[in-house]
Order: C-alpha cells, then structure tokens, then sequence
C-alpha cells in the first residue's frame, strides 16, 4: 500500500490555517490589542473583542468565509454527519431560542449564530480529514502558534508580554496569558499522539514539546500549569488502563475515581492555602467572591438564564446589579464552566452540557477497552481537557475557539467508532448500563 502523503502537501490545508490559526487563539491576535496592552488601560477590557473595528470584522469574515467556501464541496457528507450526531446540535439551538428571553438580542442572536457555524466546521474537519492527518493538521496549526509566540515576543514585546499588570506573563499570539498556557497543553496532547515519520522529526517533536512547555511556564498561568499536571496524570492513566485487563481496568478506575474525589475535596477544602501555595492570593485570585456574587443571580432565572453570551453586559442588565452592590466592575466572566453555562441558558442548557459530556464519556470508556488508535486515544484526550475546562474559567461552547471545536471533533470521532460494525458488542454492553 502506498503511503500516505503528508497533510502539509494537500492544498485545502493551507486553504483552511487562516481559520485554524484564527480559532485557535481564540478568535483575535494579540497584535489587534497591542495598544491596549498597558497598565492606564481598564482590565475588563482588555481582551473583550472589539467587534466594532474594521480590522478584527475582515479577520472573522475572513475565517467564516474561506470554511463556508470549503464546507460547499461536502455538504451532503457533512450533513449526513451531523445528522447522525444530532445531539451536539441541542446546545447550538437552545442559544438561538435563547434570543427570544436574552438581556440582549442582538449580541446573543450573533454569538449563537457563530457558535452554530464552528459547530458546522468541527463536522466538516471530521469529514474531509483521515483521523491521522487531522492529528497532523493541528500539529500544524500548534508549531506556527508556538514558534509565533516566541517572535513575537521578541520581535513585538508591547503585544507578546503582558503590560495590563506587572506579572510581565507571556501571551505570544495570544490576547490573554491564560490563552496561551491552556492552548499549549492542548496542542502539548496533540503532539503526543502524533506519528512522527523520520527520526529527524522525532527529534524535532521534542524541541516543539520543549518550546510549548517553555509558554506554559512563562506565560504564569496557574490555571495551565495545573491542567498540564492533570494531563500527565492522565496519560500514566490511560497507558496502564490500556495494558492491564478487563478485571484489572474495573479496579483501575475505581481507583482513579476514589483518588480524584479525594483531590477535589482537598482542594476544594484548602482552596485558599493551595491558591497562597502557587502565588495567588487566598480568595482565588478573586473567584469565590465572584462565585458567591453570581449564585443569587441565578435563582433570578433558574430554568432559562438571561441568554447566550447575555449576562455580563457591565451596566445593563442583571450584571449591574453585581457590579454596584459587589463592586465587580471587572468581572466579565463567571470563571467556572457550569455557572457560565447556568447564567447564560439556565438548567436546561446545564443538563444538555452535563449530558453530553456524559456520552463523549460513555463513548471514550468504550473506545479505550478495544486497542483504540492513537486517534482514538487523543479524542479521548480532548474530553478529559474538556471537563477540565468546565471547572476552571473556560466558557464551553464559546464561539471563535479551538476548545469547543476539539471537543466536538472528539465526540463526533468517538461515536463514529462505536458505530463501527466492530464496536457492536461494545455498544451492547454500553447500552445495558446506560438506560
């Protein structure tokens, strides 16, 4: 059989970087915000998308337009697809319905209607890309994000280091230092499963995991220096879950489940001392008194929330009222995942979240008991990374970025093996403990 030709030679590759590189910072560069990269400038703005400007509107047209242009040549296979993953749809459709209750219409209509699109493209990579060659897609985009980080850094210091405070964090390519030190770990996953071809590539594959090891240290971002120790762990996890047996896996994971209730109730319990211990103040960085701020906000509208992407809108609407009785008038996320997801569409967006996320689990824990591919392996991954962010100040779902486009990749991956004419025991035995 002959072998396969890198994906760095197919055109479509280079046709669709532009929209990779675009979501994978998250939606903007930190070149578009190098002037409001200084102390005199408010925090809370410092990294909200100025979609008003003409020059981040032709970036996001940009990236829309050229996957729109690509996803016309595979539509009925795409839409096969996505017909056949319908679920991942709800979430998309519950923030459109959203618009009809939302604080603000206009920006919740548009926001969904983004989230919807990158939806659409997350099928469209699953469909156009062999698993392999997708791997080696992201790898693709990972290496000019990182290597860009370092230039500029230290070609354009105003836009690569962080000059809001006096941390002097690296954010390379990115708006936010956060951004940066979460999406190593993620391209860091990403390398690990890659299949290098040479050894010269293998020796390179090590100095570009040494390089994104490098940002997420510099960039002084706790949040991705605990997610990059968690991923460790869960890679001596799912190496020996892989290797023992079927007896052997079952107490595995009930280890692993005991070990990590046990982490989370200490950390949870000497939050303030862990949060001192990694140079932070004790209150978070200030999240529990954003936490005890936003509870009594959502008993406002438990069911429903106040719409998609609709509740921190500074001065109007309910956000105001934190921000003239707590003093929060920086706050513009609710730095946790669930009570994100809560505020903005209620119970009912939370338990299709929750519940998703679920059969991505359900379908991974099938996956990895049949000799999963390295495919297979990363998507597995990707979830695990997923809920990480669900805890942490990741917004799931967020439209313009590579985390909610890698999950769905992920899922749609996982429930396409399952589907698998191979996976029908698996399937079977998933089925009975399910319903």
């Amino acid at each position: 059989m002959r072998r396969r030709a890198p994906v760095y030679l197919k055109v479509i590759t280079w046709v669709l970087l532009f929209p990779m590189l675009y979501f994978g910072v998250r939606g903007m560069f930190s070149i578009d915000r190098e002037a409001s990269n200084n102390a005199a400038i408010d925090p809370s703005n410092a990294t909200t998308p100025a979609s008003d400007t003409m020059r981040l509107r032709l970036e996001r047209a940009a990236a829309y337009g050229t996957f729109f242009a690509a996803l016309v040549f595979a539509f009925p296979a795409v839409s096969r697809l996505a017909r056949r993953n319908y679920i991942l749809w709800t979430l998309p459709a519950l923030a459109l319905a959203s618009t009809l209750w939302s604080q603000d219409r206009v920006k919740t209509a548009s926001m969904a209607i983004l989230a919807t699109c990158l939806t659409a493209f997350s099928f469209y990579l699953v469909e156009r890309f062999e698993p392999d060659e997708l791997i080696e897609l992201l790898n693709l985009v990972g290496m000019i994000l990182t290597f860009s980080s370092y230039l500029i850094v230290a070609l354009i210091p105003s836009a690569g280091i962080r000059f809001i405070d006096d941390s002097r964090a690296w954010q390379g390519i990115f708006v936010h230092k956060n951004y940066l030190g979460v999406s190593m770990v993620f391209f860091l996953a990403i390398s690990y499963y890659a299949r290098p071809r040479t050894a010269i590539t293998r020796a390179l594959r090590v100095f570009y995991q040494l390089s994104m090891l490098g940002l997420v240290v510099m960039s002084q971002s706790r949040t991705s220096w605990i997610e990059l120790a968690l991923l460790f762990l869960y890679l001596g996890f799912e190496h020996q879950y892989i290797q023992v047996g079927k007896n052997e896996r079952a107490l595995l994971l009930a280890a692993a489940a005991v070990i990590a209730v046990l982490t989370v109730s200490s950390l949870i319990y000497y939050a303030s001392t862990v949060s001192v211990a990694l140079g932070k103040s004790g209150d978070l960085t200030g999240r529990t008194v954003i936490f005890q701020a936003l509870l009594p906000e959502i008993w406002k509208r438990p069911l429903e929330g106040f719409g998609y992407q609709a509740f921190f809108l500074g001065m109007h609407g309910e956000s105001a009222h934190i921000v003239m009785t707590r003093g929060l008038k920086d706050v513009s996320n609710a730095e946790n995942g669930v009570l994100q997801m809560w505020l903005e569409l209620g119970l009912l967006g939370t338990g299709l979240m929750l519940f998703i996320i679920y059969r991505a689990c359900r379908y991974a824990m099938a996956s990895m008991a049949h000799r999963p591919s390295r495919s297979i392996r990363l998507a597995c991954a990707m979830v695990f990374l997923a809920i990480l962010g669900t805890m942490n100040g990741a917004k799931f779902m967020f439209p313009d970025s590579i985390d909610w486009m890698l999950f769905v990749v992920s899922y749609v991956q996982l429930a396409e093996h399952v589907r698998q004419p191979s996976m029908a025991l698996a399937r079977s035995r998933m089925l009975a403990w399910s319903y």
